[in-house]
């Protein structure tokens, strides 16, 4: 509140304005009543807020497309699933071979590989019989390898599948005794071959006697001492007591050898080298 002094001759008169309070600040205090009068401020100016519109309000819009035509151009871009350009049958390798046909031809030429292997480089044999006894047990399983005999001709002592010349269609699996030239004889259940007994370990003491009937295709029993055909190879088995060889079907040609026996891969308590 104001206050102006006033001259009027020699007295000094105190007059208080009666100008109001101005807008924005507080009046003051009645000591009379001990209240406070307070005047609020005045709000500024109440800035205008942009209309809210409602849901259905918002496709009215200009350029909105309709939810219809949203579906209708993410069909558009996406394509019909019954479309789809990475099904199994339309792919292609960076060659353009269509999948299909490339697993055709590995399949193909896997097997190929495969019959190429086991003919002319390494083949599985399974033994039925007891006749190796008791190097080759019976139902053992081994693996003929095939390149030595495209160099060279089996040798004495090698253990060799082959073709029975009895029964062609059947494979046989022997030990080497003799080959082209060399004369054997049995001599006191003794193999002698050039009239040198043959110290033979593997037969477990089995005496080696002469077979007292022969294959069909012979005329008569194997005589002795005998001597190998050129071209051909004398083969007995372990188990001498009990194995139909050389004595019973005479010397066996060397086209008939199949593989040279080298390892028994199955079972487990068989396994090693021949």
């Amino acid at each position: 509140m104001a206050n102006h002094f006033a001259y009027e001759g020699a007295a000094h008169v105190r007059v208080e304005s009666e100008e109001p309070p101005r807008p924005g600040r507080h009046a003051a205090p009645d000591k009379q009543h001990g209240l406070e009068d307070t005047i609020e401020p005045e709000g500024l100016p109440h800035e205008e807020q942009p209309d809210v519109l409602e849901p259905e309000e918002l496709h009215e819009l200009e350029g909105v497309p309709e939810p219809e035509e949203l579906r209708e151009v993410e069909q558009l871009l996406v394509g019909d699933e019954q479309d789809d350009p990475y099904e199994l049958d339309d792919l292609e390798e960076p060659g353009g071979i269509p999948a299909w046909l490339d697993i055709t031809i590995t399949v193909v030429v896997t097997v190929v590989v495969m019959l190429c292997v086991r003919r002319f480089v390494l083949d599985a044999y399974r033994v039925p019989t007891g006749s190796m006894l008791d190097t080759i047990q019976l139902g053992d399983m081994l693996f003929g390898e095939k390149v030595s005999y495209y160099v060279r001709d089996p040798q004495p002592g090698e253990i060799v599948t082959f073709e029975d010349p009895a029964e062609p269609e059947v494979t046989l699996i022997k030990r080497v005794i003799a080959t082209e030239g060399q004369e054997v004889n049995l001599v006191g259940g003794v193999v002698v071959v050039d009239g040198q007994a043959l110290d033979e370990p593997y037969v477990e003491g089995r005496p080696s006697n002469p077979i007292d009937h022969h294959a069909e295709f012979l005329d008569a029993d194997i005589a002795y001492p005998y001597v190998v055909p050129e071209g051909c190879i004398w083969v007995m088995g372990d188990n001498r007591t009990n194995s139909l060889d050389s004595r019973y079907f005479g010397a066996v040609p060397v086209g008939n050898v199949l593989a040279r026996a080298v390892f028994i891969y199955w079972p487990p308590s068989d396994i090693g080298a021949l």
